[in-house]
């Protein structure tokens, strides 16, 4: 019985601390004969799954050209002030690092930190700052991504 009691209340703990957000994971690996390029995108919502509190967005990028791979740091400085520079300008955390002819970049921002406005560009340039689950969860299936 006391067992049965203990194990109760490591269940009601757990539930307590850790239920009360609702997880999106979703991945995507595209393919060409210069890049293959892994997509993952980790958003915490509210527990009723209206609201994002926390994102991730995690890339890496396999530079399979020769040619950009003599130009590695180029690439990625071009990545940085091209792509994400909006994403870096609102404070989100951006990080990058090349290993041989890989890129890795990670995002993470958490919603808390930004305005409305902010959020908007955010959305704008990409990163999945508004919305249901249900919502962004169809929209990344609609883009081939493979949601849990």
């Amino acid at each position: 019985m006391k067992k049965k009691s203990i194990l109760l209340i490591l269940l009601c703990l757990v539930c307590l601390t850790g239920c009360g957000e609702k997880k999106l994971t979703c991945t995507r690996t595209k393919d060409n004969e210069d890049f293959e390029i892994s997509e993952k995108y980790l958003l915490e919502f509210d527990k009723e799954g209206k609201k994002i509190k926390k994102g991730n967005v995690s890339l890496e990028i396999n530079v399979k050209n020769k040619k950009m791979q003599e130009k590695m740091d180029e690439l990625e400085n071009e990545m940085l002030e091209d792509e994400y520079s909006e994403i870096i300008n609102l404070g989100a955390d951006v990080k990058t690092e090349i290993k041989n002819n890989i890129i890795n970049l990670n995002i993470a921002y958490d919603t808390a930190d930004y305005t409305n406005e902010e959020l908007d560009e955010l959305y704008y340039v990409g990163v999945y700052s508004e919305g249901t689950y249900e919502m962004i969860k169809e929209d990344f299936e609609d883009d081939e991504f493979i949601c849990e």
